[in-house]
C-alpha cells in the first residue's frame, strides 16, 4: 500500500509525516506563522513535503495523497474550509487547497478538521477501537472535541456540530474572553492553557508558590508542582479538573456516547492520568446515564491526527 503524506496544520507548528498504516516513516515540523495567513505557508509546506519524500527516496506522486488536519470548520464533501478561528490563517476560506495540491505537487489532498482527524485515528487504531459511539476530547492549548455517532462523525448543516464542544459556555456571567471564539466564559477560556497563568496569579498565595518562579505557567508546570503539593498548583489543577468533568457530563447528556477518549498534552504522563479515576467517579455520580460511560486516555498521543488523516483515503466522509 502506498504511504500517505500527513500534515497537521497547527496554530504554533506545522507537523508533517510520511505515514504507512500507523507507522510514521519520516517526520518534521516547522513554525506555523499562522498570523500571516495560510497562503504564505503553502510554499513552505510544499518544500517540507518534498524534503520528507526525498528522505524516503520517494516522489510525492508515489504517495496516495496528502491528508491535512486543520483547526478550521471544514466541508469534507466539497473539500472547502468554511470558517477559521480568530487571528489564525485568516485567508484560509479563500484558498482552494485541492487545486493547489494538484498544481504544485501533482497529487490529491483531503482536508479534515483536526478534532475529527484525531477521533478517526483513535477510532481506527487507538482507544476508540470497538466503539461506534464515543466523544474525543483533546485538552491542552485549546479544547478540541469530536463526536462519533453510530460510526459517523457528527457534523451538522454548517459542519460545526460536535467540534465546538470546548466553546460551550461554562460561565455566562463574568467569564474571560476566549482567544479563539467570539464568546466569553467558554470551557476553553476557563480551563485550557490560556487560563493557567491568570488563575495562578489571582491566587492569594501566588507569591509563595513555585509557579511564581516559572517563566511559562503551562500544564507541565501546574501538574508537576501540584504533584509536590504546591497549594496554588493544586488549586489551579483542581479547578481545571472540575471544568473538564462538567464538560464531559454535558457532552454525555448531549450525545449519548459509551466512551470518552481524552487526548492532548493533558492526557500524557502519570500526573495527568492520575486524574482519570476522579473524573470517572464524578461522571458516574452526576451524569444521567443508562449504562456506564468509560473514560480512556488516547492511545496515539500527538500522532492521532496525523494517523487519522490517512483514513481519509480509505473511508468516505459519511456524516450526520
Amino acid at each position: 500500500m502506498k504511504p500517505t503524506i500527513a500534515i497537521d496544520l497547527g496554530g504554533t507548528n506545522i507537523k508533517a509525516g510520511i505515514v504507512a498504516g500507523t507507522e510514521v516513516l519520516a517526520a518534521e515540523s516547522i513554525p506555523a506563522n499562522s498570523r500571516e495567513g495560510l497562503a504564505p505557508q503553502l510554499p513552505r509546506i510544499a518544500e517540507l513535503i518534498e524534503r520528507l519524500c526525498a528522505r524516503r527516496q520517494l516522489k510525492s506522486t508515489n504517495c496516495r495523497g496528502i491528508g491535512m488536519a486543520v483547526p478550521f470548520l471544514v466541508d469534507p464533501i466539497r473539500q472547502r474550509i468554511r470558517s477559521v478561528p480568530r487571528e489564525k490563517y485568516g485567508d484560509a476560506c479563500d484558498i482552494d487547497l485541492p487545486a493547489w495540491a494538484r498544481q504544485r505537487l501533482g497529487i490529491d489532498i483531503k482536508i479534515e478538521n483536526d478534532a475529527h482527524a484525531a477521533l478517526l485515528g483513535e477510532w481506527r487504531h487507538g482507544a476508540g477501537q470497538g466503539s461506534d459511539d464515543f466523544v474525543m476530547l483533546t485538552l491542552g492549548t485549546g479544547i478540541g472535541c469530536s463526536v462519533l455517532i453510530r460510526g459517523r462523525p457528527l457534523r451538522g448543516k454548517h459542519f460545526q456540530a460536535g467540534v465546538l464542544g470546548g466553546h460551550l459556555i461554562a460561565n455566562p456571567e463574568d467569564g474571560p474572553a476566549c482567544a479563539a471564539c467570539p464568546a466569553s466564559g467558554c470551557y476553553e477560556a476557563e480551563s485550557a492553557a490560556q487560563s493557567l497563568a491568570r488563575e495562578a496569579q489571582a491566587h492569594p498565595q501566588f507569591a509563595k508558590s513555585a509557579l511564581a518562579g516559572e517563566k511559562v505557567i503551562d500544564f507541565a508546570a501546574v501538574f508537576g508542582h501540584a504533584a509536590r503539593s504546591d497549594e496554588v498548583a493544586v488549586a489551579v489543577r483542581d479547578r481545571c479538573l472540575r471544568y473538564w468533568t462538567a464538560l464531559i457530563i454535558s457532552l454525555v447528556h448531549a450525545f449519548d456516547p459509551d466512551r470518552i477518549v481524552i487526548g492532548g498534552g493533558v492526557s500524557e504522563g502519570a500526573a495527568a492520568r492520575a486524574m482519570f479515576p476522579a473524573m470517572q467517579d464524578c461522571v458516574n455520580k452526576h451524569a444521567w446515564i443508562v449504562e456506564p460511560i468509560e473514560i480512556r486516555a488516547a492511545a496515539l498521543g500527538n500522532q492521532a491526527g496525523v494517523i487519522g488523516v490517512t483514513t481519509l483515503f480509505t473511508h468516505k466522509p459519511q456524516c450526520i
